[in-house]
This record gives structure tokens, sequence and C-alpha cells, in this order.
């Protein structure tokens, strides 16, 4: 890993931590991945990350979301930023609130300046902070 002047750089999206409603793809993904929880690689944590198909900017590719899987808790969320950009490449941690099934943006995969930033997104922990159905 390089040190250089990207880690100056802006490496989150405009969108971040923007708040959706789930949509009918979203509540699809997470009753299937409750009734085949052996089929995903991230069934320890109820916050997941989905793709979306589109994103808001021309060469974003996907937009990316953490979508709270459980109804009654809201979670901090930790996340970790696997970025590279040119021959630059780096890991930064961030943590997020999302609430009890809630959808969080995390940006789009790519960036639409030159040289392009590439980020990818995992859930490597998460704390329950409420329980609104106790």
């Amino acid at each position: 890993m390089k040190g250089s002047k990207v880690i100056l750089r802006p490496l989150i999206d405009n969108n971040f931590g923007k708040e959706y409603p789930l949509s009918f793809h979203d509540k699809m993904f997470i009753r299937r991945r409750r009734l085949l929880p052996s089929l995903f690689f991230d069934h320890n944590f109820h916050n997941i990350i989905i793709p979306s198909p589109y994103c808001h900017t021309p060469f974003g590719k996907r937009e990316f979301f953490v979508v709270n899987t459980d109804h009654f808790n809201d979670y901090r969320v930790t996340l970790r930023l696997n970025w590279r950009q040119g021959s630059d490449e780096g890991i930064s941690y961030t943590t997020l609130v999302v609430r009890a099934g809630a959808k969080v943006s995390l940006g789009c995969e790519n960036s639409s300046t030159l040289p392009m930033l590439h980020r990818s997104w995992e859930v490597v922990g998460e704390v329950a902070i409420s329980c609104c159905g106790c």
C-alpha cells in the first residue's frame, strides 16, 4: 500500500448516509436470505450490503446500500472500505447508525473523476443500540 495524496481526496460518495425506503427487490432479497441462510456468506450480521443495478453518476456502475434486516433493533455498523485509484490503494473504516428495517446508501462503486476511484464495502461489525420491541 502506497502513501500518497489520494488519502487527502474524499473517499466517501456524496450520497453516503442517505436513508431510502426498502424496495420490493430489497424485501425479496431479505426474505431469500432468511429462508436460505447457508447461501450467503454474511449470515453472521443483521446488516447486509445490497447493490443496486444503477448509479446516479455516468461511470458509477452500481450503488451500494447497507440494509438492516432486523426490524426491531437499530445498529451501529462498522464498515470496511477497500479503495483503489490508479496505482494507489488502501483500506478505511467507518461506522454508521442504521435504523431498524432501514436502507442507507454507501454510494457508487466508481467515481466519475479521473483517475477513477473504485470502492468496495464490507460489514465487519455491528452492535445493537436499541430495542424497539422490548
